[in-house]
C-alpha cells in the first residue's frame, strides 16, 4: 500500500464514524425502540469495518498495477529464451532466476534498468582459452570473435613464416587452444673438406706385383651457403643453397707393376683339376708360392698362377692347372691343351 492512500483511508473511516453518530442520534430524537436501535447501530458500525478493512488489506492483491508480470527475453552469448517475470528491475529479474553473473559480464541494458513488457536482456561472458607460445602457456578470458583478435588483444606478434593452429580467421570458442610455433630461418656458411679421387694405373717400367704412389692426393677445400629453419629453436631443415670451391683436391694416382722379368721357360702339356677355385696350379718343379704365366700354344691366352700343390704325376703332362685357370685358357672339354710355362722372377 502506498504512502498517498493512508490518509485516504482514515478519512473515509472517521466519514464512517460521523454518520453513525448521525444516524444514532436521529434515531434517539425519534424515539425508536432500544432493540432496534442496537440492530441498526451494529449493522452501520459492521458496514463501515468492512469497507475499512478491504480497503487496507485487499487493495494491494486487486490493483493491477503493484502485480504486473512481463514476458522478457534474454541473450546470453548467442544463445536465447524467453520466460515471464514479475521483477521491476533487471538485477531483480536475475536474481528471481537464480542465474549467477560475473564480475566481467556484459549486460544490456544494466542491472538498474526497469524491466517492460517485451524487454531483451543480453548478457555477453567473456569467453577463456587458452595460448600456447614462446614456451609459455597463457589463459585468458575475451569478448572477442576470431583467433587474429585475441592475438592482437594479448600483444601477441607473429612473423611471416609463423604457424599458428587454429587459424586467425577462426572463430573463438569456449576452452579453445591455440598454438603458435615460431619460424625462423638464417643463412649459414660452412667450409668443408672435398675428398680426392684415387686413380689406379699400370706402370710398364715398374716390376710385376709391385706398386708405389705415382701422385700424392690433397683433399680440396669449398665454402657452402645453408638455409637452416629452426622451430621453436630447435632446427627442424638444413638446405644447401650453393657452394663454392676454395681449393681443388688434388687426384691420387697408383701405380702397379705390369713389367716381368723370366727365369727357366718349358714347354709340354697342361691338364686340370678341381681344387682351390683360384688361379692356382701344381707342380713338381717349382716350390709353393712360385708364380708361373702359363700360355696357351694353341691360341696365345696367358694367365699366370701360383703353386700351392704338388702334380701332376704323370710324366706326360708339366703343370696341372686349376680348373679356373684352365677354363681361362681354352674349352675344359679339352682335358689337356699344350703351353708355354715361365717363371716369373721376384
Amino acid at each position: 500500500m502506498s504512502t498517498q492512500e493512508k490518509p485516504k483511508t482514515v478519512s473515509l473511516t472517521f466519514l464512517c464514524y460521523n454518520f453513525a453518530t448521525l444516524i444514532f442520534w436521529i434515531i434517539k430524537q425519534i424515539k425508536i425502540k432500544k432493540a432496534v436501535l442496537i440492530i441498526i447501530t451494529g449493522l452501520i458500525v459492521a458496514g463501515g469495518c468492512l469497507y475499512c478493512a478491504i480497503k487496507i488489506y485487499y487493495k494491494p492483491i486487486i490493483t493491477p498495477s503493484d502485480y504486473r508480470v512481463n514476458f522478457v527475453t534474454v541473450n546470453y552469448d548467442g544463445y536465447y529464451f524467453k520466460t515471464y517475470t514479475s521483477a521491476k528491475t533487471v538485477g531483480d529479474f536475475f536474481k528471481e532466476q537464480g542465474f549467477q553473473l560475473e564480475e566481467e559480464d556484459n549486460i544490456f541494458p544494466n542491472l538498474t534498468s526497469r524491466v517492460a513488457p517485451g524487454t531483451l536482456v543480453t548478457v555477453w561472458r567473456k569467453i577463456p582459452a587458452t595460448i600456447k607460445v614462446d614456451n609459455q602457456e597463457i589463459t585468458t578470458k575475451t569478448f572477442v570473435e576470431t583467433v587474429g583478435e585475441l592475438l592482437s588483444e594479448n600483444n601477441i606478434m607473429l612473423n611471416h613464416l609463423d604457424k599458428i593452429e587454429p587459424s586467425k580467421s577462426t572463430k573463438v570458442s569456449r576452452n579453445l587452444e591455440i598454438v603458435i610455433t615460431r619460424i625462423n630461418e638464417e643463412k649459414t656458411t660452412e667450409e668443408e673438406k672435398i675428398d680426392f679421387k684415387v686413380v689406379e694405373k699400370d706402370d710398364s717400367k715398374l716390376k710385376w706385383r709391385r706398386t708405389r704412389i705415382g701422385q700424392v692426393g690433397e683433399a680440396g677445400m669449398k665454402e657452402s651457403t645453408y638455409l637452416i629453419t629452426y622451430a621453436n629453436g630447435e632446427q627442424i631443415s638444413k638446405v644447401k643453397l650453393f657452394s663454392k670451391i676454395t681449393k681443388n683436391p688434388v687426384t691420387k694416382i697408383i701405380l702397379h707393376g705390369t713389367k716381368i722379368e723370366v727365369g727357366e721357360v718349358y714347354k709340354g702339356k697342361a691338364s686340370w683339376y678341381s681344387h682351390t677355385g683360384t688361379m692356382a696350379c701344381a707342380s713338381l718343379k717349382h716350390p709353393f708360392g712360385t708364380w708361373l704365366r702359363v700360355t696357351n700354344s694353341a691360341n696365345g691366352k696367358s694367365v699366370i698362377v701360383q703353386v700351392n700343390d704338388r702334380g701332376p704325376f704323370s710324366e706326360d703332362k708339366i703343370i696341372d692347372l686349376d680348373k679356373t685357370a684352365f677354363t681361362k685358357l681354352g674349352n675344359i672339354a679339352q682335358g689337356v691343351m699344350q703351353v708355354k710355362v715361365e717363371e716369373i722372377l721376384e
